[in-house]
């Protein structure tokens, strides 16, 4: 009993880790390509497959409806690695070449109806979903061309995954051949390491899945323009310059304005303003021989529109005060 406790802990756990590495995608990533969509509902399958066991040791005369779900994640197994294997990686929408395609739901969602409609299943059925497995698994051996990938983190994460199938496979379908008392205990067991060692692929390679922001090639002008209006016309120096302003001032875009501000300055547009401010006042305060000078006043000339703003500005660039730093410039 104790061997059962620890088998459910070890899978929950491993079926917690395929809602870790669902959430990841579906929200820790923008802009996914298809496939990383495809590879969530793999996930997604994988997880119920393990779940349905989980609840089986826990609830032995399970539900009809927990069986059919857990089916449908086993028998989804293979049309979703087939649409992941075969699919290019960078489709942002999935498309439909045939409507034979839809053909390969048909035994997932029909059998799944026939197991909670009739209240039964046979083993025959997950002996069926071990068949259509091997037949996907066989297709994505002949037809991808995914091994083989530019991206070689791509293509380590494509190998583990289909190897991590192939274990799958033999895992559910040994203890139709060699039965004994604890082989389904076993093949849950051999199932929840796959799902950790997957993550373990997943976290290390961090395979590509999703679309980068456009990389923009900054004409040249364009960034001559920006750094004369902003150095030489002084435009930082109008109080509340905003990039909306600015862009309309100087006839550019505003997302190539922050691109330039990033490559020139290293920071983004309203804190290159502020910057340029700072620097500014520090040259006047380094010509000024008093230390009396009104560095209030110097703010309010460089553009600040409040001191609050000038005083957390200038000790953020300078790591010192307005006064701190006269005070260094006469010693």
């Amino acid at each position: 009993m104790n061997i059962y406790i620890v088998l459910i802990v070890f899978s929950s756990i491993a079926v917690a880790v395929c809602c870790f590495l669902t959430t990841y995608l579906l929200v820790g990533q923008k802009k996914l390509y298809t496939k990383a969509l495809v590879l969530v509902l793999l996930i997604v399958a994988l997880a119920l497959r393990i779940a349905k066991s989980v609840f089986y040791f826990l609830i032995p005369d399970l539900a009809s409806l927990a069986v059919a779900i857990g089916f449908f994640g086993f028998s989804m197994l293979g049309p979703l690695s087939y649409y992941y294997f075969c699919m290019p990686t960078n489709v942002s929408k999935l498309t439909v070449a045939n409507q034979s395609e839809y053909l390969h739901l048909l035994f997932p969602i029909a059998g799944s109806i026939a197991i909670t409609a009739t209240g039964k299943y046979f083993d025959g059925f997950y002996l069926l979903c071990s068949v259509s497995l091997a037949i996907y698994l066989w297709l994505v051996h002949r037809n991808s061309t995914q091994f083989e990938v530019q991206d070689e983190k791509l293509a380590i994460w494509n190998k583990v995954l289909y190897a991590s199938l192939i274990v799958l496979l033999i895992t559910f379908t040994f203890p139709y051949f060699i039965p004994f008392v604890h082989s389904y205990a076993i093949g849950t067991a051999i199932a929840s390491a796959v799902v950790y060692i997957l993550f373990i692929y997943f976290i290390k390679y961090s395979p590509k899945l999703y679309k980068n922001e456009t990389r923009l090639e900054i004409d040249t002008q364009y960034e001559q323009r920006i750094i004369e209006a902003l150095e030489q016309n002084e435009l930082y120096k109008r109080p509340a310059l905003t990039l909306a302003e600015f862009s309309d001032e100087v006839g550019i875009p505003q997302y190539i304005i922050s691109k330039v501000a990033k490559r020139v300055y290293n920071k983004t547009f309203p804190e290159a303003v502020n910057s340029l401010r700072v620097a500014e006042i520090k040259e006047k305060l380094k010509g000024s021989k008093s230390i009396d000078a009104k560095v209030e006043q110097l703010a309010f000339d460089a553009g600040f529109n409040t001191l609050s703003t000038f005083y957390a500005v200038f000790k953020k660039e300078t790591s010192m005060s307005p006064r701190e730093y006269q005070r260094k410039l006469s010693a």
